[in-house]
């Protein structure tokens, strides 16, 4: 006879989430063998119990967060010859606060006097395997977090900022990038993004892994880094890692460390404006070969990239100046004004350096402080201090020049 049964359950997992386990774990919560997968429409798998019990099923309907069902397409129990080809087997989920709602339904065929073993295994199914794999004991940790979830994301991406640091080699900003992190003599681990929902749900699958202080050095391998994503809530959990793990309680503690200051931190700091090490400046087209020469010979700058129309200096390791040539007037004396911003260069030789600055020809401005005050060929003005000295009074800390003498040489 032909019923329909359906169980509910509500879990604490979005549903992009609980869609995730639906489809890459189904050997976790349904009581049969399988063979194949079910992780994108069409696909096609088998689920058979002992020699006598099978079944063949295609995925007909597969909408990601919300629906994933079965069609059992071939069927057969030898024991009596039952067959249920034509039943289908439907998973819904449905946003239920910061969880999920998530409703499975049997419709086909069953022998009446079984209807009671029917319910009794879909709420084996529902309400106690798939609810304990979705409440999973593995290490999880939730913050509450108030910045937008597009920014959290974006955060969560750039794992080399909150986790990896110097220590992580590869890339991990988009699905199926895979990176390493190597912390010399305790842990490695090379990951992959597997799962990628902008905004809402991101998976890494640890795929080799070796942490050298455990037994089984290679615990991690097959475990998952699940992150969550919910107005005003992130929720991590590494699935995998339960307390029957030698490295579980450590490594709980050190999640909770990483996500809760370490991560927490780097969408704080997200929201703040900070100066960057890009600039750039439109000069006379005559001044090319100046700015060359003070920049690279003077200062001992590095010519990256050079066109008709631009050069693109750097100087130390990190600060990049573009200088775009125009036919413009000369506007240099702008450059000398309060108004105008001026930057500093930093020299672990201070004499030195300012004697070949000032040899190279070089306007020198005369304010009433300790440094050097120049303009450099194409307009820019620069102040010059040591590497390593004490600025503090331009922080906005100890004494410093007369602003009032500074403002009147101006």
């Amino acid at each position: 006879m032909n019923t329909v049964y359906t169980t509910t359950v509500a879990v604490p997992r979005i549903p992009e989430a609980v869609f995730d386990v639906l489809i890459h774990q189904v050997e976790d919560y349904w009581p049969e063998a399988m063979e194949g997968s079910s992780i994108r429409l069409d696909d096609e798998f088998i689920f058979r119990s002992g020699e006598d019990h099978y079944s063949k099923n295609k995925v007909t309907q597969f909408v990601p967060a919300k629906k994933l069902a079965w069609l059992v397409t071939d069927s057969i129990r030898k024991t009596d010859y039952f067959s249920w080809t034509g039943t289908q087997m439907i998973f819904e989920l449905e946003p239920q606060g910061r969880g999920t709602r998530l409703t499975f339904t049997y419709d086909g065929e069953v022998m009446e006097h079984e209807q009671d073993r029917l319910a009794g295994l879909c709420d084996l199914v529902v309400k106690g395997n798939l609810n304990k794999l979705l409440h999973s004991d593995s290490v999880s940790v939730t913050i509450t977090i108030s910045a937008a979830p597009e920014h959290v994301f974006e955060a969560l991406l750039n794992v080399k900022k909150w986790w990896g640091f110097e220590d992580l080699e590869g890339k991990s900003s988009a699905l199926y990038d895979v990176f390493t992190i190597r912390h010399p003599g305790t842990h490695y681990s090379k990951q992959q993004v597997t799962e990628l929902v902008p905004g809402k749900y991101l998976v890494f699958e640890v795929i080799e892994s070796n942490l050298s202080w455990l037994k089984d050095p290679a615990e991690w391998t097959g475990t998952r880094l699940v992150f969550e994503l919910s107005p005003g809530q992130l929720r991590f959990t590494h699935e995998g890692l339960t307390p029957a793990k030698e490295c579980y309680a450590q490594v709980s503690e050190g999640w909770r460390s990483i996500i809760s200051d370490n991560f927490l931190k780097t969408v704080n700091d997200m929201k703040k404006v900070s100066i960057s090490n890009h600039a750039s400046v439109v000069v006379q087209r005559s001044e090319r070969g100046n700015i060359r020469k003070f920049y690279l010979e003077t200062l001992g700058g590095e010519l990256r990239s050079d066109d008709p129309e631009r050069d693109l200096i750097r100087l130390g390791d990190d600060f990049f100046i573009a200088f775009l040539y125009d036919d413009v007037p000369d506007e240099s004396e702008i450059g000398r004004k309060a108004r105008f911003l001026w930057l500093e260069l930093k020299t672990g030789d201070v004499p030195t350096m300012t004697t070949k600055i000032l040899t190279a020809g070089v306007r020198k401005l005369d304010i009433p402080d300790p440094h050097l005050y120049f303009q450099a060929p194409g307009g820019q003005v620069w102040r010059l201090v040591g590497a390593d000295e004490d600025m503090s009074f331009y922080e906005g800390r100890g004494d410093g020049p007369d602003v009032s003498r500074v403002k009147a040489a101006l």
